[in-house]
């Protein structure tokens, strides 16, 4: 009885937070002002996120004695600026093309469906993923690196899932659902000749 009470205790609250996403979502915002939040959900993302990430799944791999634990630089530097090159296209597509951020306090002011979002919903997702994998590999080893980007994976999905998609179906209703239905999650579907522009 009692989990089942937290469990709706941790939806009233996730509610409330969407609510003021969509809210914060419907102020103006000054140029100055998400250029702001930009940089810091950047620094965020890059320097302490990425930073636990990889602090975590350093100790974890040392704690089963894997294979595979030397550095290997020049791949992991090459992935890293890879992460850093999508997340910076995707943060641009945002700001030129709906008026803001991948920061909640800063969000877009229309849904962005072209650029990195033609092939996938989440591209800064995939970016921070790309960007934990290559840090992982060049300051510890491969095994480090995949074990960030798993890390990552699967708390960017949890709150995509349970936050962000919920907040942008609130905001932006049936166009939302029909990017969603036509849009992978967070691997690209680049084979496949998709104009999400039309969607």
């Amino acid at each position: 009885m009692r989990n089942v009470y937290n469990y709706f205790k941790a939806s009233e609250a996730a509610m409330k937070y969407i609510d003021l996403l969509v809210s914060l979502s419907q102020r103006e915002r000054s140029a100055q002002y998400r250029f702001l939040v930009l940089i810091v959900g950047a620094s965020f993302f890059l320097v302490v996120f990425s930073g636990l990430v990889l602090w975590a799944s350093h100790w974890l791999v040392q704690v089963f004695r894997a294979v595979f634990v030397t550095p290997i630089p020049v791949l992991g530097w090459v992935l890293a600026l890879l992460g850093i090159a999508l997340a910076a296209w995707a943060s641009l597509v945002m700001w030129f093309s709906a008026d803001g951020t991948p920061a909640p306090l800063a969000p877009t002011r229309r849904l962005v469906t072209h650029g990195p979002f033609r092939y996938c919903r989440n591209p800064m997702q995939l970016a921070i993923m790309i960007y934990v994998l290559g840090l992982g590999t060049a300051l510890f080893s491969l095994v480090t690196g995949i074990c960030a980007l798993l890390f990552t994976f699967v708390l960017g999905g949890l709150y995509h899932r349970f936050v962000e998609e919920r907040e942008l179906r609130a905001r932006f209703g049936e166009e939302y659902d029909r990017y969603r239905n036509a849009t992978p999650f967070v691997l690209p579907r680049i084979w496949k000749h998709h104009d999400a522009d039309s969607v």
